[in-house]
């Protein structure tokens, strides 16, 4: 529920240009300051990189893919570059959300399904896996295009919704614990 109130919040405050999507974040990269964002497909391809095209598979998203046992539709493409905003309203009932701009920058495919890395602006990669892991925070993030980070900020305000701040990255031996005493 907090990606499709997520998705529809930066459809309605960009007017319609954000086209969000739905992805995990799935890989840190704390060398080169990037975040790999990826799906299994379910991304439109009006977010398909210039250039490059699209691939429609059976849908499997592990390494011992089989076409026989596979089943279902997987779009596979790279995510098309340049500013965008990541962000998700926590569950239970959306009364938090953390947000960080960034932009999708020119990879390779590293996963079958939508893909594109993505370098943030105003936070450290590192920091955003270690506030997700240390505060327990909800597993799909919505991609917008556009910096749209502080539209969503200032509905958040109105909203009387709580914009998460990050914590640095480091081993701590335990997590901040997560209020689920609504």
């Amino acid at each position: 529920m907090g990606g499709l109130l997520t998705m529809i919040t930066m459809n309605e405050i960009s007017n319609g240009n954000a086209l969000p999507t739905l992805t995990d974040l799935s890989i840190l990269n704390s060398d080169e300051n990037k975040l790999g964002m990826w799906h299994c497909g379910g991304s439109p391809t009006k977010l398909l990189r210039k250039g490059t095209g699209f691939e429609i598979r059976n849908h499997s998203i592990l390494d011992n893919y089989d076409e026989a046992q596979s089943y279902g539709m997987l779009l596979e493409f790279l995510l098309e570059k340049g500013h965008i905003t990541i962000a998700k309203y926590q569950y239970p009932h959306a009364s938090s959300m953390l947000s960080f701009e960034g932009e999708i920058v020119d990879s390779p495919m590293r996963f079958r399904g939508a893909y594109g890395e993505v370098a943030p602006k105003n936070v450290k990669a590192s920091a955003v896996v270690g506030t997700i892991l240390s505060k327990g925070l909800d597993h799909h993030w919505i991609i917008g295009r556009g910096h749209i980070q502080e539209d969503l900020k200032e509905f958040n305000h109105w909203a009387n919704i709580e914009d998460l701040e990050f914590v640095q990255s480091g081993t701590t031996g335990r997590s901040i614990q997560k209020n689920l005493n609504y």
